[in-house]
């Protein structure tokens, strides 16, 4: 997420950021009295309530009450994460540790990692940890395979470099032996080798459209069987399998979200699994970490929420994505680094893992 703003000489910064550490810690609007009280720079009370004035009509705050001090808007936040983090913070030894020990000890493996990446997440934050895999669309398939049933019936067999595997049942027009089968799987792995499935999609076409291949018996069955394999595959019909969330209800917990309505709002967006994975999704094309706040989300139900997500990849291709939902309040520095950890580690943990099966 990118956005643009004025530059605010280091007086006001340092001003917003008070501001907006102060509300993270106490959820209460932050008066100049308080600053004044708080802050070690030789600044009058008036002049703080000039620059507060200033913050507020560029967009970097807002009054819940006449008299009331200040609270930041998503304006701020981003601004405050965009510029005011220092970018070489880490996670704790401790914490480093308890997050390294999980995978040493067996707790996590290939199978199990979509779940138990969550947890750690929600162990660790508080907050909602959350975990998918990339759209299926951009999956790399690292195998087809073609299996006899009875008569007409073939079995489509497709795994991904994710581990992923997709399953359909083919109804063919003609009797094919298994000899027959492992040609066409041989010549599909060889043909498609290395490709996402989006891409075999665009494939298939361009040589069906070419009238010489399907002279050949072998090639025409070839790209008709992957072609109804590959179009069974669906990101609609698999989503709630391909996202997994750990702490939803902590996040009710939360004094902001302690209205009745807002809290319903919230858990009706949680459970719109499809809508929130397309949104994820949208967060894991850039590299490194991303930071969603609030409106900028442009979900009516999530507005009063912050993400932070990063994709993690297999080797060079990105297979997944993991993340934090929690309050626009939520302290996103340390969230950031949790986050920048975490992703960093499993793609180390599935990267090591695949060049020990190769090796094998």
């Amino acid at each position: 997420m990118t956005s643009t703003f004025t530059p605010l000489d280091n007086r006001t910064q340092v001003i917003l950021e008070t501001i907006i550490i102060n509300y993270t810690n106490k959820l209460e609007p932050v008066s100049s009295r308080k600053l004044s009280k708080c802050m070690n720079l030789n600044i009058s009370s008036a002049t703080i309530r000039n620059i507060m004035a200033d913050l507020e009509e560029e967009g970097y705050l807002y009054q819940p009450h006449t008299s009331a001090g200040r609270v930041p808007t998503d304006q701020a936040y981003r601004y405050f994460v965009k510029n005011l983090i220092q970018k070489t913070q880490q996670l704790s030894n401790q914490e480093q540790r308890l997050i390294r020990n999980q995978f040493r000890e067996g707790n996590v493996n290939e199978d199990t990692l979509l779940q138990e990446i969550p947890r750690i997440i929600n162990r660790i934050s508080s907050y909602v940890g959350v975990s998918l895999l990339s759209s299926i669309m951009s999956l790399i398939v690292r195998r087809m395979h073609f299996l006899k049933i009875e008569n007409e019936r073939i079995l489509s067999i497709i795994i991904t470099d994710s581990g992923a595997v997709y399953q359909k049942v083919l109804e063919v027009e003609e009797l094919v032996d298994q000899d027959d089968l492992n040609k066409i799987s041989n010549y599909v792995n060889e043909t498609f080798q290395g490709s996402t499935i989006s891409e075999i999609r665009d494939k298939i076409v361009d040589l069906m459209n070419h009238e010489r291949m399907l002279y050949d018996i072998l090639v025409r069955r070839s790209l008709s069987y992957s072609k109804e394999a590959i179009e069974a595959v669906r990101d609609d019909e698999l989503i709630g399998e391909n996202i997994f969330l750990e702490g939803a209800t902590t996040i009710f917990d939360l004094p902001e979200f302690a209205n009745v309505q807002k809290m319903k709002s919230i858990f009706e967006a949680f459970m719109e699994k499809r809508r929130l994975f397309m949104l994820l999704n949208e967060f894991m094309k850039d590299e490194g970490v991303n930071v969603c706040i609030g409106s900028e989300s442009n979900v009516r139900n999530l507005m009063d929420l912050s993400f932070i997500v990063s994709p993690y990849k297999k080797g060079s291709h990105t297979v997944g994505g993991l993340g934090v939902i929690g309050p626009k309040r939520m302290p996103y520095e340390r969230m950031i680094a949790l986050i920048d950890f975490l992703s960093k580690l499993v793609s180390t943990f599935l990267t090591s893992r695949e060049v020990v099966s190769l090796e094998q």
